[in-house]
């Protein structure tokens, strides 16, 4: 009996393993205001937008990995290059690889900004989350789209309902590339 036991402990632990494996939920970003999509440019370094989708064949450059931490921050990965991930530096944002002594930067926190009862809007492709990406260090600095389309933290003003600082995210079931 305890063979059996410690068989089916492990075959569930098997498939839990495989189904985290082939998850492969991934979001999307676009800021509600100017209509532009974070991207990874292709350096694999650059945070940037596009104000079209791309639609290549295998072309992961607009979806992103979300890995919550126990603290409920978020580390958020490229799909297009799955080691980088979306780093501050002061006001600047880039991917780059996940260098521990410097955690803090690459953590994020997501707030919902609209009622915590309906915190998804209706927009032409479905339902997204309307949200902010903040720094939880500084929870006035936020992710904004500059004029020229490029990514930097600044600080919001909550008192805004149509801002650049607000983003559509949407879940994206992207088949097996990473």
């Amino acid at each position: 009996m305890k063979r059996y036991l410690m068989c089916m402990a492990w075959l569930c632990l098997l498939a839990n393993v495989t189904y985290a494996q082939s998850d492969y939920t991934t979001y999307q970003l676009t800021f509600r205001q100017g209509n532009k999509i974070v991207t990874i440019q292709p350096d694999f370094a650059t945070a940037g937008t596009s104000s079209s989708a791309r639609t290549g064949k295998n072309d992961q450059s607009q979806f992103f990995i979300f890995k919550r931490q126990g603290d409920g921050t978020l580390l958020i990965a490229s799909a297009a290059a799955p080691d980088k991930f979306l780093k501050r530096n002061g006001n600047t944002i880039s991917f780059v690889a996940y260098n521990n002594s410097q955690k803090a930067n690459y953590l994020w926190q997501l707030k919902a900004t609209q009622s915590s009862s309906s915190p998804s809007v209706s927009t032409s492709e479905g339902a997204r989350l309307l949200a902010l990406l903040i720094d939880p260090a500084n929870t006035n600095q936020v992710l904004t789209l500059q004029g020229n389309g490029s990514l930097a933290m600044s600080a919001v003003n909550y008192g805004l309902s149509d801002d650049p600082y607000r983003i559509y995210i949407g879940k994206q079931l992207v088949p097996g590339k990473f």
